[in-house]
């Protein structure tokens, strides 16, 4: 009996030392944004906060595993962001203070990530950024940070899944391991036609941008009148387009350079990503 209440004591004592305490990540979304089109892609920013809300401080990479649809999982190390190695402002780092980090109370302070070799769950892994959140601290992927490791891309319309796993490679030890994972569904719309006035495509009252999604494809627009345009091929030098049934053949270099076409009262020419018309 009295060897039993020893190890109950060693136990309890053990306990209160925190020798069996863990770390536990969880992983939560803010409000998404659907950005100005500037392009073919539709740009969806869901800022995202990873918390640690165990009872140990937790040293890690922090990879954050990104997901669109069924695509494959592609893990990201945004703690580079931090270190001047990825986002600059011209010539100038823009993060010298370090890692904002969001204290137990709610509180900013910064921290200095650590290009240092660390060992999770008693396997050594590779040099990289690392910060410690303390329990109940939060790392902050927010308006103010928006890059690639938040900004999802998306080039056909309707309802898309995005979804961010922290600790994607399993790398720390946790109280709870169902709960790395958040996933946000949103109807997106992708427009494959714009019209103007628009300041993202630099388009004027009697300007459109189109593309097609694929060989055969149409748009239909005013001009003022209805003008039906399809795509009949698309190569490195020219794109073969029918308007209202008359062949038009367009020749660019490489989409990067366009000789503009006139027919009528329309004036096309290729852009990087589609096409520019303009009517009188």
């Amino acid at each position: 009996m009295n060897k039993l209440i020893g190890i109950l004591v060693i136990l309890m004592f053990a306990l209160s030392l925190g020798v069996f305490a863990k770390g536990d990540l969880v992983i939560t979304t803010g409000n998404s944004e659907v950005l100005p089109q500037d392009g073919f892609e539709q740009d969806v920013f869901i800022p995202f906060t990873i918390t640690n809300v165990g009872d140990k401080d937790v040293t890690s990479r922090f990879g954050v595993g990104i997901q669109k649809d069924n695509e494959q999982i592609g893990v990201g190390y945004p703690l580079y962001t931090y270190t001047g190695e990825v986002k600059t402002e011209g010539e100038v780092f823009k993060y010298t203070q370090g890692v904002p980090i969001i204290d137990a109370k709610g509180k900013e302070y910064f921290q200095k990530a650590v290009n240092n070799e660390i060992s999770q769950k008693g396997v050594y892994v590779s040099t990289a950024p690392t910060i410690t959140l303390k329990p109940n601290e939060s790392l902050a992927f927010t308006e103010n940070d928006r890059d690639f490791f938040n900004i999802f891309s998306v080039a056909k319309e309707g309802n898309h899944t995005f979804t961010y796993i922290v600790d994607a490679e399993n790398e720390v030890d946790e109280e709870d391991e169902s709960n790395n994972e958040v996933t946000v569904t949103l109807d997106v719309k992708a427009p494959n036609v714009i019209k103007g006035p628009n300041t993202e495509f630099k388009l004027s009252e009697k300007q459109y941008w189109f593309f097609f999604r694929n060989l055969g494809d149409c748009v239909t627009m005013n001009t003022p009148k209805e003008t039906k345009i399809c795509l009949k091929s698309e190569g490195l030098f020219t794109a073969k387009l029918t308007i209202n049934n008359e062949e038009l053949t367009l020749f660019h270099i490489l989409n990067v350079f366009s000789f503009d076409k006139k027919i009528g009262n329309l004036e096309l020419s290729v852009s990087e990503d589609g096409f520019f018309l303009s009517y009188s």
